[in-house]
């Protein structure tokens, strides 16, 4: 995890970042780091390295620009019209996104985040979550089970953490209607 960042994740970074977005107070514009030359990257990976090393944030990452923008249809005149926007420094975006890819890598190698976590995921999304929700449902009422919209919920679906995430299947994995220790997902039985 701590190791120095590589060429390879520098340039991966780099060839992420967006065109025609505002320049920082250092006025680095994304279009001058997506084209450094291999000395110029060289020296930006030294930086984020020696960063990275020393657990430090240089002071000129810090500053920002903040510009008032007007927001649509509201009154030049008064000052709730308008809202903040902090223009940073796009090398210190490299460098989180550098940090950003590295934990996402770790974290998911290593399984540290819980498996129900769509958020923030690569090949994780809100409709993956409905549609477990729903086959939970669904496996309640197959089961003959009804739910009871007054009962707390306490937790969610025992399999949603070790439901398979592959696409193109029609199930996700076996029943989805009891939680970790057993109990039923604020179902009843009808019985």
């Amino acid at each position: 995890m701590c190791v120095p960042f590589t060429l390879a994740e520098l340039k991966t970074v780099l060839r992420s970042l967006r065109r025609r977005k505002a320049a920082g107070p250092d006025e680095i514009a994304n279009e001058f780091l997506k084209h450094l030359g291999p000395l110029g990257q060289e020296a930006l990976l030294a930086l984020c390295n020696a960063s990275w090393a020393r657990a430090e944030v240089p002071m000129a990452w810090r500053i920002a620009n903040i510009i008032p923008l007007l927001k649509q249809g509201k009154d030049p005149q008064a000052a709730k019209s308008y809202r903040p926007v902090s223009l940073t420094s796009n090398v210190a975006k490299v460098m989180e996104r550098l940090v950003r890819a590295r934990l996402q890598y770790v974290t998911e190698r290593w399984g540290l985040l819980n498996p129900q976590q769509a958020g923030y995921r690569r090949c994780r999304s809100a409709e993956e979550q409905l549609v477990l929700i729903t086959q939970c449902l669904g496996d309640a009422l197959v089961d003959g089970e009804s739910l009871c919209p007054f009962r707390p919920r306490t937790g969610t679906c025992r399999t949603l953490a070790s439901t398979p995430h592959t696409r193109g299947r029609t199930t996700f994995g076996p029943p989805l209607h009891t939680l970790g220790e057993g109990r039923p997902l604020g179902l009843h039985s009808t019985h």
